[in-house]
Formats: structure tokens, sequence, C-alpha cells
């Protein structure tokens, strides 16, 4: 248990020995909590456990995200594909996805890192993979320092975490949910279910994807306003949205 992470060997029924605690061995909740209260001022371990230190979503449930985004679903995609890859990124270079100061050091370091290597480059092909991996991490960038202003604007930490997650789609809103036989004891012949209420059904989401951010309050009354955020993340969409077209428009000219 030497590294921040455990390894799949503490869910085996084989375990594995700690030293001062005997073997860890198939790890239910109730073990990682017991380890938990047992490391010393963790910062997230305290949010875990204290609700007073805990980071608030900015919008609390999928509807008022759709209510927010509810114009502007294929943006919303974009942005939520950007902090996902984002998220991948910082898991690559060995951080948690928590969007800070380090982490935009992190991802600005690696831009650089990535300049250099193109042109040192030799290789056409790995040139244009290190280009386009580059162009990437500078609109992962521009993400990030949005919500390093927002932070500065709103008087809060510039610290996010962002949950990734996919939109509900009810299962009463597919087909064979409606061809389901139902018997009544009025009737000699069975009917369907779609045929006499439409009472569970459910229309699907344009968009599947969307996230939850969340941030710390300075006092438990603090809100945030959002208007000036979801313009800047919508701006910023746009204009890889326009740039990805431009992009494809030219390799099919190629």
């Amino acid at each position: 248990m030497g590294s921040d992470y455990l390894d799949y060997v503490y869910l085996t029924e084989e375990g594995q020995a700690i030293k001062n605690m005997g073997t860890v061995r198939l790890m239910g909740d109730a073990d990682v909590i017991f380890l938990m209260k047992n490391i010393p001022q963790n910062l997230w371990v305290s949010e875990y456990f204290e609700r007073r230190k805990r980071k608030h979503p900015i919008w609390k449930t999928e509807a008022e995200f759709q209510a927010i985004f509810r114009e502007n679903e294929q943006a919303a995609e974009i942005i939520e594909d950007e902090f996902e890859d984002l998220s991948k990124a910082l898991k690559k270079l060995g951080y948690p996805f928590v969007i800070n100061e380090q982490a935009l050091a992190a991802c600005e370091s690696d831009a650089q890192q990535l300049q250099n290597l193109i042109q040192k480059e030799k290789d056409t092909l790995q040139k244009e993979m290190d280009k386009e991996t580059f162009r990437k991490r500078k609109h992962q960038i521009k993400f990030v320092k949005i919500l390093k202003s927002f932070a500065e604007e709103e008087s809060i930490d510039f610290d996010f975490n962002i949950i990734l997650a996919k939109q509900f789609n009810s299962g009463f809103g597919k087909q064979e949910f409606s061809k389901i036989k139902m018997v009544f004891p009025e009737l000699s012949v069975p009917c369907k279910f779609g045929e006499v209420s439409n009472a569970l059904t459910s229309l699907e989401s344009k968009g599947e994807k969307f996230f939850y951010l969340f941030y710390k309050r300075k006092n438990e009354k603090q809100a945030v306003s959002l208007t000036t955020l979801v313009e800047e993340l919508l701006t910023l969409a746009y204009a890889i949205q326009a740039e990805d077209k431009i992009k494809e428009k030219k390799r099919h000219i190629k």
C-alpha cells in the first residue's frame, strides 16, 4: 500500500500482507472506509467524512444540466469530450482528475514537451499524431483557464472536480416495452402495453453525455452565477467545432 492506488491483489482471495495489519483480501466498501479513516491529514478523506468540507455541484441534477444546455447539446457534448480527454491525459501524467493549478501546470508542461517533439520529429505520420495531440492539449488548457477565471470572478477556490456520466434514457421509452402483452380480467384477448397507456414512456435525449462540476464553497450559503461560465464554455466549444470542420474540409481536399 505504498502507492496512492489500491492494487487489484487486495480484491482477490489471496490478498497481500500489510505491515501491522495482517493480510488484506477480498476488500469491500467497509474495508476501504476503514483504511481511509487511518490516513492522517488527507484532504480527500476529510472531504468525504466531513460534510462542511465537501464540494458542491454547480448543477445538481441531469435535468438542470439539460435545462442549461438544452439548445446547445452538440456544444455540450464537445465540452464533455474535451474534459474526458483531459481526464485521460492527467491520468497518463500521473495526476488525479482534479482541475486546479497543478493540473494546469501539468497540461502546459506536457504541451511544451509535445511542441519540442514536433520540432524534432522526422517521421511524418508520428509528427501529425503529435500535432493532433498538441492541438487537443491546447484546447484543454483553454477549458481549464476558463474554470480558473470563473473561480477568480466568483471568489471561490480554483479547485474543481468533474464527474463524467451518461444521460439517463428510461427503459420505458424502448419499443420492446410497448410490445409487452397485458392481460385484463374483463378481456379475453391480451393487448399490448403501448396500445393502452403512454404514462410510462419517455423521449430519448438527443445527446448521451453530460457531466457534474463540483466546487468548494467559502461558506454554506455561497452560490455562484453560471451565466458567464456557460457562455465562455459554449464559445470555446463552437470555436473547436468550426476548427474541426475546417480541418475535415482540408483533409477531403487532399
